[in-house]
């Protein structure tokens, strides 16, 4: 393919993971496809994370330090130091499947600006498996793309893209986000830029106990779902089904924080806005009864899906 020349650089922002990385980096150095580097942006960690890349003994790698200022100014920095053609991100505790880059550059064609892939899951802690397969249907249409992003689904969805470099570069993730980054720049991505939707299985996702979104807090993930809303307020006041949706997902955290008024509020709002949505009537009639009562009923629907 014409794209093989091309080179792509790959963006893995890493805290205090010295133990995973050399996992990670394995997958990336045993891709079938080999033109690229791979800028690791240490986010302050306080382990031995440099020693272990000095270890690795590759030149492919690039390595950085700043203070922790969280992942999205880890991949900004990355994206501003990158020399390829092309962008790909990764979690420093992730892994890929060894075709990943060749599959995703061979599909930058008729004017693609980016591309988006499926993957698989594993819990660590829960020893569970299970695929992440998007709707390649719904990525065929740019309105239900953006809808989807809207609704903040996709986390690590970035990690399953690759995109121009140029693209990037004008588009950085918002640093005012502790969570939710990516899919806050794919809403901001999908309005512009022609996508590629690609049904392998390529992205490792391994969520263990240092996994971000088992340690942020519920006031930081309050904060950044409120922040999305606002500064997306314009799509949101067109498309109310998404406005619904992010609203029961702010009741959620409020409820996961024992802020059972705020909540409440939340989910009658969310009604409100969607009076067929069945989540947010059955979560506002569970919050009347309290936060014990809806972490209890909230542990056995989870514990019924695992099962």
């Amino acid at each position: 393919m014409k794209y093989n020349n091309s080179k792509i650089s790959i963006i893995i922002p890493t805290y205090n993971r010295a133990e995973l990385l050399p996992r990670t980096i394995k997958s990336i150095l045993n891709q079938t496809l080999q033109n690229f580097e791979i800028l690791l942006v240490d986010d302050g960690s306080t382990d031995n994370t440099k020693h272990v890349i000095k270890n690795l003994k590759t030149k492919k790698i690039r390595y950085f330090y700043q203070n922790n200022k969280g992942p999205a100014a880890a991949r900004n920095l990355g994206i501003k130091q990158s020399q390829g053609n092309y962008i790909a991100f990764m979690d420093s505790d992730d892994s890929w499947m060894p075709n990943k880059l060749q599959v995703n550059i061979d599909a930058f064609k008729d004017g693609v600006d980016w591309v988006f892939s499926n993957g698989t899951e594993y819990d660590d802690d829960a020893n569970t498996k299970k695929l992440r397969n998007f709707d390649i249907n719904i990525f065929k249409n740019p309105k239900l793309t953006l809808n989807y992003f809207l609704e903040t689904n996709g986390i690590n969805a970035c990690c399953n893209i690759m995109i121009k470099t140029s693209i990037m570069k004008e588009n950085l993730f918002d640093e005012n986000l502790y969570v939710l980054e990516d899919p806050e720049l794919l809403i901001r991505i999908s309005r512009k830029y022609k996508l590629n939707k690609i049904d392998d299985n390529l992205y490792i996702r391994n969520i263990n106990k240092s996994s971000l979104h088992k340690t942020i807090s519920y006031e930081k993930k309050i904060y950044c779902i409120q922040y999305i809303l606002n500064k997306h307020q314009d799509l949101y006041s067109i498309n109310l089904k998404t406005k619904s949706i992010m609203n029961t997902k702010l009741g959620i955290a409020y409820m996961q924080n024992n802020e059972i008024n705020k909540a409440r509020r939340c989910f009658l709002y969310s009604f409100k806005l969607n009076p067929l949505s069945v989540k947010s009537l059955s979560r506002l009639i569970l919050s009347i009864f309290g936060y014990f009562c809806y972490k209890n009923v909230h542990f056995l629907v989870k514990k019924y899906k695992l099962n």
